[in-house]
């Protein structure tokens, strides 16, 4: 599963002398999954970090990086990292991921990714919005990490043509000095696979960054041609990437490429986009599903993804209530999942597949849920009831993130 992009390049460029371009800043916040060596995630960064010092030095931008990686890269993290940035009014702001990403079965009706962090999950929707609301003249999120699940790997970078610094300089300061707007795209649509592996990273990145690239050493640079030519079915059509410009131009001048027409629409070909307009449902998706509650007995039938997702789901809200309120009231949905969650796990361990040690853990967390709905159930049970809701999250994750192996 992998994860997204974010690239906000912030900057007031006016003629000839005028301005110097180290008055802008790009804030560049870099979420890599280095935990898990077979998805490819640690060549991502490797390859941004090639291609950064080429956007500084032709650009004249400062760029601030902020790595989230290694032991640091759960959703804390990541809230934490995104209300620090405060970008200027011309700076730029890139978010990327790369990493494990999935997407709920029920509920969820736009087409981003979540992205299975470390320690929790965050969609990539609510991180555009986020960054959005700080308000830079640029900004670009990607992430490169799965909407489903599924094995692969990655194309080989091209070759690129020779071109003049001068025109490589030029491009660059239309992308990330000339252009103000917004971005967000991500590695493949609703229900498909992410691909990704050693030496070459993700499918995704591997052909964006190649595109950016190759787009600086042509004629007429913009984000619009970089991000339609990464937009071609990836990995012999089994990933499909999506992305959404919202442009407007700076000035009439050397940036007329970067809106499609003076209604600043888009299309990619599967999504309508437009600036006063919702993304358009994706069409004839039979992975996407309608909400609904999770429902146990059909487990056994449903794909093992789904369920670790609903799953830890489950978890997850029966933890936000209980710290919320103390306690979990009897008549919650939160409480009588959970019970017959666990009881349908004692039940198992008890009969179906007997294993008495397993049979007894089960039987204390349904007496620990039972001992809940009590207001005055006492700290220590309390305090057993917060440490099993978060282990259970902690290993559904695991079990996506191992299940996935070679997956992004």
């Amino acid at each position: 599963m992998k994860y997204v992009k974010l690239l906000i390049l912030n900057c007031i460029f006016i003629a000839a002398l005028s301005v110097n371009a180290f008055s802008v800043t790009m804030h560049a916040i870099f979420v890599i999954n280095t935990e898990d060596k077979g998805i490819g995630c640690e060549y991502d960064m490797k390859n941004w970090e090639t291609l950064l010092p080429e956007i500084k030095k032709y650009s004249g931008m400062t760029i601030t990086t902020h790595y989230l990686k290694d032991k640091n890269w759960s959703e804390t993290a990541v809230n934490k990292k995104i209300a620090q940035i405060k970008p200027g009014a011309d700076d730029v702001v890139l978010f990327y991921y790369s990493g494990h990403g999935f997407r709920f079965q029920q509920g969820q009706k736009d087409q981003w990714p979540y992205l299975a962090l470390q320690e929790g999950v965050k969609s990539l929707q609510t991180i555009y919005t986020e960054l959005y609301k700080k308000n830079p003249r640029l900004l670009i999120v990607v992430s490169d990490c799965c909407n489903s699940f599924c094995p692969g790997s990655p194309p080989k970078v091209q070759s690129r043509a020779a071109i003049s610094e001068t025109k490589i300089a030029e491009n660059y300061k239309i992308l990330f000095l000339k252009s103000k707007g917004a971005i967000i795209a991500s590695g493949c649509t609703p229900g498909q696979y992410s691909y990704g592996g050693a030496p070459d990273g993700g499918a995704y990145t591997s052909t964006l960054l190649k595109n950016i690239k190759l787009s600086v050493r042509g004629d007429n640079s913009s984000w619009k041609q970089i991000f339609e030519t990464s937009n071609q079915p990836l990995v012999g059509g089994k990933q499909q990437p999506q992305y959404k410009l919202d442009f407007n131009p700076l000035s009439n001048e050397n940036s007329s490429d970067i809106a499609s027409d003076k209604n600043n629409e888009e299309t990619d070909g599967k999504i309508a986009i437009n600036n006063n307009e919702d993304v358009q449902e994706i069409e004839n998706n039979d992975n996407a599903t309608a909400g609904g509650d999770v429902d146990f007995d059909d487990l056994k039938d449903a794909d093992w993804c789904s369920q670790a997702l609903e799953t830890r789901n489950m978890f997850n809200n029966a933890l936000v209530l209980l710290e919320s309120e103390k306690y979990l009231p009897s008549d919650s949905d939160e409480f009588e999942q959970l019970l017959e969650y666990a009881e349908m796990q004692e039940g198992f361990f008890t009969k179906d597949e007997p294993d008495k040690e397993s049979a007894k853990y089960w039987n204390d967390v349904v007496n620990l849920v039972n001992a809940m709905t009590n207001k005055n159930a006492g700290k220590v049970k309390m305090k057993k009831m917060v440490t099993f809701l978060k282990e259970a999250q902690s290993e559904m994750l695991k079990i996506i993130h191992e299940q996935a192996c070679r997956k992004k």
